[in-house]
């Protein structure tokens, strides 16, 4: 028999939880240490323990029972009691089964009850501790069958992104299953890619709320989600449209919303990696004017790119249409350039052409119309690719152009600080083009701000607040930047504010790309802020430059006691860049420092961590 005991955290609630897990031959036989209210746990480490673990205390009298899942199939109504748990921090139960064994309803809809199986912290060792607090949990039960409690007036909002499912790496099928049983707006949030880019105009939570409502009618908005999302959002249409009278939102004012855009003129652009690099990353200037812009740093700019010249005639040709035909006072042209995205083809789109084709060729249509992938090229079918697979279905111009969704905002986070120059807003954007099939395939956005804008033109913009990555306003406090890459747009305007303030806090800077020589962005202005006092601190990675790669989290741990210390000293920590490794990898690292500098186990670790997340010292712009 092999025994292994691993680190889980459980991510998804205000507290945080942390714990371990004693596995037999890789089955979960007991947890320990858990102390947070609820959660989806995952391994800390590499090797992955359960893939879904999760679990609620109680305090009672300074001691606290942990709850662990059990199977359930019995139906618990969750909506009256979902606010009252979130608030005084107790579980509500039905009928206890025993005192050793009390199921607690499955009120935030994880798909299985909750069995009080232990005491879980040291006021808790001794069994009359454990009977006693088990007593307490019996005695907060307000009815014998869920039936009793009353269903509350009105659509039940989401008031917290702290749901399990609300992780960018989990697969959009758990996340559906995980909210079986939850109210229409948890449910629907449920189908996002939860990152909270923003370029719905909302975070997840205001998303969810707004279709709920009525305020919001468009079910496509979650450009991170893709087809996916909108495939899933498609079940929710009717309930939405059934169950709501919403009125329509009030107009927002301009350029706060990516339905009020206005106008700012293109200033100006530089590479900010040499000529060698193999990335293009470009530092672009754009003057407010008249606009209204007004930011704060924190801040993205949401960007309406024009898609790419070259593609558009590719399309008009394969359609053989012609791009001067007008469409509601617009030319084919201006609306493939304009309006429509031309990037992953719409199911819309495959279900128009299975009317054209016949045959094999009509079922593969009506296959990839309902999301199936049987040649494993989904991933890679634009809409110029999809009119390639299917050669001689040519659609008419107006009932294909029916088919495309809306051309999306892209954001891009603000590198500048308008307390040091309001009379330019500046970003930092890493250009995307790869290749594939022989065709080179542009980022929409990316390459409309680098290459093909020229400067005096103006184009459509709005600011994105954050969803919670502002500057903090404590001018003493020492701060920690993590931004490899591109993610240092934000900490420059960060350093810029600081400056422009006069702040006496300390800064450190961790900065990463691939090699020192090419992809030192922003090199010259950084050494110049270390001299001047404004960066007390940078520590650099450079992935390529060695005989083994070296990233940020590796950099933060060369340096762990030191960051330790700026930890005790109160620093807050601002993490920005890729959500699905390096933002986990930073977490990991910090984590490991916590646990080795601080003298604490990896349990009490990933509590603190946590602990810095619901204080607001811990923030993360992920995408």
């Amino acid at each position: 028999m092999t025994r292994q005991v691993r680190p889980v955290q459980c991510i998804g609630c205000p507290i945080g939880c942390a714990g371990e897990v004693v596995m037999e031959d890789g089955v979960v036989v007991e947890t320990r240490g858990y102390a947070c209210d609820t959660g989806d746990a995952y391994a800390a480490e590499e090797v992955v323990a359960p893939k879904r673990m999760v679990t609620t205390t109680l305090v009672v009298d300074n001691g606290c029972i942990e709850m662990l899942p059990v199977v359930s199939d019995k139906p618990v109504p969750k909506e009256a009691i979902f606010d009252c748990l979130r608030a005084v921090r107790k579980i509500v139960v039905t009928a206890p089964i025993e005192v050793d064994a009390i199921v607690v309803p499955d009120v935030l809809g994880f798909g299985f009850n909750f069995i009080a199986a232990r005491g879980c912290t040291e006021k808790l060792v001794t069994e009359d501790d454990y009977l006693a607090a088990s007593a307490a949990v019996a005695a907060l039960a307000i009815s014998d069958t869920p039936e009793d409690i009353a269903e509350p007036d009105g659509p039940v909002l989401v008031d917290t992104d702290n749901m399990p499912w609300h992780d960018p790496e989990m697969p959009i099928a758990d996340r559906i299953e995980m909210a079986e049983g939850q109210p229409l707006a948890a449910r629907i949030m449920a189908t996002f890619a939860q990152s909270d880019c923003g370029r719905c105009g909302y975070d997840c939570v205001g998303y969810a709320n707004a279709l709920v409502l009525g305020t919001e009618t468009r079910l496509s908005l979650c450009a991170a989600g893709g087809k996916e999302t909108a495939r899933a959002l498609a079940q929710f249409a009717d309930q939405i449209v059934a169950d709501v009278d919403g009125e329509p939102a009030p107009p927002a004012a301009p350029g706060t919303s990516r339905d009020a855009p206005v106008e700012t003129i293109f200033k100006s652009r530089h590479r900010l990696n040499g000529a060698a690099s193999a990335k293009t990353i470009w530092h672009i200037e754009l003057a407010p004017g008249e606009s209204g812009l007004d930011y704060e740093v924190g801040d993205s700019l949401g960007i309406f790119p024009k898609n790419h010249p070259d593609l558009v005639e590719q399309v008009i040709s394969r359609l053989g249409a012609d791009g001067d035909r007008v469409f509601a006072g617009k030319t084919l042209r201006a609306v493939l350039t304009d309006d429509v995205a031309l990037g992953a083809a719409p199911d819309k789109l495959f279900e128009l052409i299975s009317y054209l084709v016949g045959g094999a060729r009509r079922i593969k249509a009506q296959e990839l119309a309902r999301g199936e992938d049987s040649d494993g090229d989904v991933a890679h079918l634009d809409v110029l690719a999809a009119l390639e697979k299917f050669e001689g279905a040519t659609p008419d111009a107006e009932a294909f152009l029916e088919t495309l969704d809306a051309l999306a905002p892209r954001l891009y986070s603000i590198s500048s600080s308008p307390k040091l120059d309001r009379d330019h807003i500046d970003l930092t954007v890493d250009t995307v083009r790869y290749d594939i099939d022989g065709r080179t395939r542009h980022g929409v956005a990316s390459t409309f701000l680098g290459e093909r804008v020229a400067p005096g033109e103006t184009l459509r913009a709005y600011v994105q607040k954050p969803h919670d990555f502002a500057l903090t306003e404590d001018q003493d406090a020492p701060m920690i930047m993590v931004g490899p890459g591109a993610g240092i747009a934000p900490f420059r305007a960060f350093l810029h504010e600081r400056q422009a303030r006069h702040a006496k806090g300390r800064n450190w800077l961790f900065f990463g790309h691939r090699h020192e020589a090419t992809d030192f962005l922003y090199k010259t202005e950084i050494e110049r802020m270390q001299a001047t006092g404004i960066l007390s601190r940078l520590s650099l990675a450079w992935s390529r430059d060695g005989a083994k790669k070296f990233y940020v989290q590796d950099s933060m741990r060369q340096s762990g006691l030191d960051l330790w210390h700026w930890l005790e000293d109160g620093a807050y920590i601002y993490v920005c860049g890729d959500a699905k490794r390096m933002a986990k990898d930073v977490e990991r690292a910090l984590v490991e420092i916590v646990a080795e500098y601080g003298a604490h186990s990896i349990a009490e670790s990933l509590s603190f961590v946590n602990g810095l997340k619901a204080t607001g010292r811990f923030k993360l712009d992920v995408y």
